[in-house]
């Protein structure tokens, strides 16, 4: 069954466009739910994040918006459009990350519970490195995030999760166990102490 045409009469677009917080609720009630539809059929993987980043952005702009509904409806898309292509170059410019353990692995039998042996592997990096691994991989938050929370600039978080995640690799075997020739004070800085 066909859905109705989104009907947005011109005053309240108008009220929206200056400010009015009740137009601009009326607003989102008729073009969120086609929005998420929108993104939805783009294959977001997180759509009511992304529309969040797209109201936002309709927000800040909506005062610089010049037109009725039709041209709406198509600024309003172009900038959802828009979102879902940078949403999917940032996925695809997310680094392929590895485990850095295995759960089956010796160092799993040995007493190390999985997170701790991560954290433990993580104390024999230099610090920056460290704290940028651990935001993005740990905490699972993306560069600009990072960055902003290490006051650094993207490109830098990305060299330091990079050269990071090169060094863990360095001291670690395909299973996530130590290399051999890791000393037992190397093996102790792994394991935390309460």
């Amino acid at each position: 069954m066909p859905r109705p045409p989104i009907s947005l009469p011109e005053a309240t677009l108008e009220r929206a466009i200056g400010g009015d917080e009740a137009a601009i609720a009326t607003v989102w009630r008729l073009w969120n739910p086609r929005l998420l539809r929108f993104l939805r059929s783009r294959r977001v993987a997180e759509p009511d994040d992304l529309a969040q980043t797209i109201w936002l952005e309709i927000a800040r702009n909506l005062g610089e918006f010049n037109g009725g509904h039709d041209e709406f409806r198509r600024w309003f898309f172009t900038v959802a459009h828009r979102r879902v292509i940078d949403n999917g170059r940032r996925i695809q410019r997310r680094p392929v990350t590895t485990p850095l353990f295995n759960h089956d692995s010796p160092a799993t039998e040995q007493g190390h519970a999985s997170l701790d042996w991560a954290i433990g592997l993580l104390s024999r990096l230099p610090d920056k490195q460290a704290t940028a691994v651990a935001l993005r991989i740990l905490a699972d938050m993306d560069v600009i995030d990072v960055a902003a929370v290490m006051g650094k600039s993207p490109g830098a978080v990305r060299v330091l999760t990079h050269r990071g995640l090169q060094r863990l690799g360095e001291i670690t075997d395909s299973e996530g166990n130590l290399r051999a020739g890791v000393t037992e004070s190397d093996s102790l800085a792994l394991t935390l102490t309460s």
